[in-house]
C-alpha cells in the first residue's frame, strides 16, 4: 500500500458526510482520475473490515461503517503493514517536519488524535527524537501552548540533518523519498537547479558524498529561512573567517537567484553561513577556470603583486585559477554597476591595512584597461585570495591581544606590537568573553594584560600600559617558541630608506588650514601639477579612489593615492593641519599623498610598510603633527 492510499483512507475515516472527489484530490495534490483509480484498489481493503466505500454521482464519496470498523482499519494501517510510512519512525519524522520545517503549532493532544496513538507513545517519541538529535544545546519543550524547539539556529539545522539521515537509515527508505516527504517541492527544485544546472561548472568536480550533503543542507537552510529563522552572528576570529570567503562570490550569486525564485530575504549572517557550507562541501576544491581572454589580466596582476611584495605569487596555481574565475565576474559586475558587499570589509581594512593598499595599487591597471572604477568591497575580496596565498607560502602566525579594560589600552598594545612583528601575521583584538567562546585551535599566541585560562596556547602577560620590557618578552616568546630559534633582538628605531628617496621639501606643508577634505586634496594636487609631477588625469584618479572608500586610518592620517599611470615623476607629499578635518568617519591631521609611477611599482610595498611604522601609531602621528619646521619633518623620513 503506497503512502497516498494510506492518506486517502485516513481522510475517508475522518469524514462523516459525502464529499466530492475534488475535495480529496486537492488535499492529496492528484487528479480526480488518479483518485478514482486509487479508490478502486481501496474498495477491497475496506470490505475486509465490513466497510463500504460508496461513490454517488453529484453527491460524492463516503466510507460507510461503524466507528469500531473504522478503528480496526486504522489499526491495520498503523500496526500491520510492514515498512509503511505510518510506522513509528514515520510518525517521528512527521513530528520533526511539523516542528522544524512547517512550524505547526502542535500539541500532544493534537498528535494523539491525528496518529491515533496514546500520549505515552508520543512522549516516548519526543524522548527518542531528542536522543537522536544528540545535541544538549537544542531542546524540545512541551507546554500547554504546544511543542517547540529551542536552540541556536545553526545547531537546529545540524540537528534536522541528523534526524533526516537517521530516519533514512532506520527505515531503509530511499533518501529521495525522504526528501519528498520532508521538503517543499519548490525548494527541492530550486536547489537542484542551482547545483545541477546553473552552477554545474563548480559542482561537477565535487564528489557525490559532498554534493549529497550540500544538497540536503541547502534544503534545510532554505526551509528555515522561509520560516524567517535566520543565522546568528558567530563569534570567531578574522583569520578563521577568511578561508570561507573563497566561496563568498558564488554564495552571493546563488543567493540572488534564491531570493528571486523563493521570494525570501537573507541576512548577511545567512550569506556568511551559506558561504561556509559551500566551502565545507568542497565547492572550491577544483575551480573550473573562466574565459581565457582574461588570462593576461590575471598574469599581469600576479606579476605586479610579486614585484611589490617580493613573494612569488606567479607559481601559485590555486591563486591563479581562483583569480581567473573571480576577476571576469568582478569586471562584469563593475561595468554593470552591480554592487556586492563584503561583510568582513571593515575588519579586513583594519587588520590588513597595508596589504589592502598594495592590492588596490596592483589592481589599478584594471581600471584604465577596462574603463571602470574599483570599490573597497571588490578590492577586499581580491585581497582575500592573496592573504590565503601568503598564509600558505609564509607560515602566517595568528596572534590575539586580549581587551579587558576597553579599546584604548588594547589599541595601544596592538599599535606597538604591529611595529615589530611580521606584517603578514594575523594580529587581532578580542574580549575575554570572545576568547572563552571561540575555538582557539588555530591561535598561536595570546598577549594579555589579565590572567586567562587557556590550554595549549602560548600566553604572554603584559602591563596595560605596555613597556619596552613587555615588548622584549613578546619578541623572545615569538622567536623562541613560535619560530623555534633564540633571539635577543629588541625594538629598532624606525628606519625609512626607501621612503626618503621620494620626500621632496617642495611638497612638505605644515600647519595648513582647510575647511574640507576636497579643499585639502585640491591644494596638494595643484602643487604637483604646478611642477609637472602628474598628468591631467591624476586629480580625477585621486577623487575616484576616495569615492571607493575612505583612505583614512584610525590614527588620524589620510593616505590618498592615484593610479600609477597618472604619475610622471615619483614623489611623496606631506601636509599637517592646524585643525583636523573629516576624512570619511575619521578626523585627520596628517595627509601623506603617495604618488609613484609604474617604474617605481616594485618599491610601493616597501614605502607603505615604512610609512605604517609611523602612521600606525597615534603617538607618532601626534609628534609629527606638532613639528614646527620642515627640516625636522624631513629628518623624520631619513
Amino acid at each position: 500500500m503506497i503512502r497516498r492510499h494510506i492518506e486517502l483512507i485516513k481522510l475517508l475515516i475522518q469524514e462523516n458526510e459525502y464529499k466530492p472527489a475534488s475535495f480529496f484530490s486537492e488535499i492529496l495534490h492528484v487528479s480526480t482520475k488518479t483518485l478514482y483509480s486509487d479508490m478502486d484498489e481501496l474498495i477491497q481493503v475496506a470490505k475486509k473490515f465490513g466497510l463500504d466505500l460508496v461513490k454517488i454521482p453529484r453527491s460524492g464519496i463516503l466510507l460507510k461503517g461503524t466507528e469500531q470498523q473504522k478503528d480496526q482499519l486504522m489499526d491495520y494501517i498503523q500496526n500491520d503493514i510492514q515498512g509503511d510510512e505510518y510506522s513509528k519512525e514515520y510518525r517521528r519524522l512527521q513530528i520533526v517536519k511539523r516542528l522544524l520545517i512547517l512550524e505547526d503549532k502542535i500539541s500532544i493532544e493534537k498528535l494523539s488524535h491525528e496518529f491515533l496513538v496514546s500520549k505515552t507513545s508520543l512522549y516516548n517519541d519526543l524522548v527518542i527524537i531528542e536522543k537522536t538529535m544528540d545535541d544538549p544545546s537544542v531542546k524540545l519543550l512541551s507546554s500547554h501552548d504546544g511543542i517547540e524547539i529551542v536552540g541556536k539556529e545553526s545547531n537546529i539545522q545540524r540537528v534536522i540533518e541528523r534526524l533526516i539521515i537517521s530516519f533514512h537509515i532506520e527505515t531503509q527508505i530511499g533518501m529521495e523519498d525522504v526528501i519528498q516527504i520532508f521538503f517543499n517541492k519548490e525548494i527541492v527544485n530550486v536547489v537542484d537547479r542551482l547545483l545541477f544546472e546553473d552552477y554545474l561548472d563548480l559542482t561537477e568536480y565535487v564528489s557525490d558524498y559532498y554534493l549529497r550533503g550540500l544538497r540536503l543542507d541547502m534544503m534545510i537552510f532554505l526551509s528555515r529561512i522561509k520560516l524567517n529563522h535566520h543565522l546568528e552572528k558567530e563569534e570567531t576570529f578574522l583569520f578563521n573567517s577568511l578561508k570561507y570567503m573563497e566561496t563568498f562570490i558564488v554564495a552571493n550569486s546563488m543567493v540572488e537567484k534564491i531570493k528571486y525564485a523563493l521570494h525570501i530575504q537573507l541576512t548577511n549572517e545567512d550569506v556568511e553561513y551559506f558561504s561556509q557550507q559551500l566551502f565545507a562541501h568542497r565547492i572550491t576544491s577544483k575551480i573550473k577556470t573562466s574565459d581565457p581572454e582574461y588570462e593576461s589580466t590575471v598574469k599581469q596582476l600576479l606579476e605586479r603583486m610579486t614585484e611589490m611584495e617580493k613573494i612569488d605569487f606567479i607559481n601559485d596555481e590555486k591563486l591563479y585559477k581562483s583569480l581567473l574565475y573571480h576577476i571576469p565576474a568582478m569586471i562584469i559586475r563593475l561595468k554593470k554597476g552591480v554592487q556586492i558587499k563584503n561583510p568582513l570589509l571593515a575588519d579586513i581594512k583594519s587588520q590588513y591595512t597595508k596589504l589592502f593598499t598594495v592590492v588596490w595599487y596592483a589592481l589599478s591597471f584594471i581600471e584604465s584597461e577596462y574603463e571602470l572604477s574599483l570599490n573597497d568591497d571588490e578590492v577586499s575580496l581580491i585581497l582575500i585570495y592573496f592573504q590565503l596565498s601568503l598564509e600558505k607560502l609564509s607560515k602566517t602566525k595568528n596572534i590575539i591581544i586580549v581587551c579587558p579594560y576597553g579599546t584604548s589600552s588594547s589599541q595601544l598594545i596592538l599599535n606597538k606590537v604591529k611595529q615589530f612583528l611580521p606584517s603578514r601575521d594575523h594580529i587581532e583584538v578580542a574580549t575575554v568573553a570572545k576568547i572563552e567562546q571561540s575555538d582557539l585551535s588555530n591561535v598561536d599566541m595570546i598577549i594579555t594584560p589579565v590572567d586567562i585560562s587557556t590550554k595549549n596556547v602560548l600566553c604572554v602577560k603584559v602591563n596595560p600600559l605596555i613597556s619596552d620590557e613587555d615588548l622584549t618578552r613578546i619578541m623572545q616568546a615569538y622567536t623562541t617558541q613560535l619560530l623555534c630559534y633564540d633571539s635577543h633582538k629588541t625594538r629598532e628605531e624606525i628606519n625609512m630608506p626607501v621612503t626618503t628617496r621620494y620626500v621632496d621639501i617642495k611638497f612638505v606643508k605644515l600647519h595648513k588650514t582647510y575647511s574640507s577634505k576636497d579643499e585639502c586634496l585640491n591644494s596638494m594636487i595643484s602643487e604637483l601639477e604646478k611642477y609637472g609631477y602628474v598628468t591631467d588625469q591624476f586629480r580625477k584618479s585621486i577623487f575616484n579612489r576616495e569615492k571607493m572608500g575612505s583612505t583614512s586610518l584610525d590614527t588620524g592620517v589620510a593616505l590618498p593615492h592615484a593610479d600609477p599611470d597618472t604619475v610622471k615623476k615619483p614623489v611623496i607629499s606631506i601636509t599637517t593641519l592646524n585643525k583636523p578635518i573629516k576624512w570619511g568617519d575619521v578626523s585627520v591631521s596628517l595627509i601623506i599623498m603617495v604618488s609613484l609611477s609604474e617604474e617605481e611599482i616594485d618599491t610601493f610595498s616597501s614605502v607603505i610598510s615604512e610609512l605604517y611604522q609611523l602612521i600606525g601609531n597615534k603617538e607618532h602621528v601626534h609628534r609629527i603633527v606638532e613639528l614646527d619646521s620642515i627640516e625636522n619633518m624631513i629628518q623624520i623620513f631619513r
